[in-house]
């Protein structure tokens, strides 16, 4: 008997609909290639596979997120009057911004609030993985890897996601979130799409961009001054736990950030 199969794309409406929990699905990227192939997810007990659909699934939300909410919100904030200087304070003296890279990412802040999200995120996609390789070593994580020849390299950012005290001291779910959006072909994608130079002006505008965007300055501005009203004991406190610092959570429907006792 010749097994059922049928065709989709990453954060597609029909993601988790009843012929993906039964049938075999190949997953194509826009290209028409095959990037993937699972099983119908009754079919399986594989974590790994069901971590996949749960990929699949977040990104659909976070797309109907964007489109649906969050492009109005951010249409009306690019008509309104603001500068770069406005947004400064909330990168300068960052918990967890890496040293010297506060304005370059207030620019990455600036042009997405303005409306220019190609060039927010040719900014903030490689400024992100720089902030989560920052984090994994502050939670003490060795960033670099050793090749071949004995020299030495940073990981790659698939290899700082799974990094065990990082993820100790960051959310679960804050690593679910930026892996999916950032680095999984099953989710957005978007660190890997921006770096290669594969993504399109239309995408660049996608709920998922869009979602991503403000994913990154809500996790971004919780560490600022203005913010939070940051002292120096409690940026003390975030560098030794971030976890234990600042707890944020992410609810499937809408991103929630719910802030932990500092005291």
């Amino acid at each position: 008997m010749k097994m059922q199969s049928q065709v989709l794309y990453p954060c597609s409406s029909d993601c988790c609909s009843y012929h993906e929990l039964t049938v075999r699905q190949s997953i194509l990227d826009h290209d028409g290639h095959v990037i993937d192939t699972l099983p119908g997810l009754l079919n399986t007990s594989d974590e790994k596979i069901i971590t996949k659909y749960m990929i699949r699934k977040e990104c659909e939300l976070e797309r109907w997120e964007g489109d649906l909410a969050l492009r109005r919100q951010l249409q009306i904030i690019s008509q309104t009057q603001f500068s770069l200087s406005d947004i400064d304070p909330y990168l300068e003296n960052n918990a967890i911004v890496p040293d010297g890279r506060s304005s370059i990412m207030a620019k990455g802040f600036y042009y997405g609030l303005k409306g220019d999200m190609m060039l927010a995120m040719n900014i903030l996609s490689s400024e992100m993985e720089n902030v989560f390789r920052n984090l994994a070593a502050m939670c003490g994580d060795n960033v670099y890897g050793l090749k071949g020849d004995l020299s030495e390299a940073f990981e790659p950012l698939t290899t700082i996601f799974k990094f065990d005290k990082l993820n100790e001291c960051v959310d679960p779910d804050i690593i679910f979130l930026f892996d999916g959006m950032m680095n999984q072909p099953l989710g957005a994608n978007i660190r890997n799409l921006v770096n290669h130079g594969m993504m399109s002006e239309a995408e660049a505008g996608s709920g998922n961009v869009l979602y991503f965007f403000c994913a990154c300055m809500k996790y971004i501005f919780q560490y600022s001054d203005p913010f939070n009203n940051v002292d120096e004991a409690t940026q003390a406190k975030l560098k030794k736990n971030v976890r234990e610092a600042q707890k944020v959570r992410i609810s499937t429907d809408s991103i929630t950030f719910e802030k932990a006792d500092n005291e």
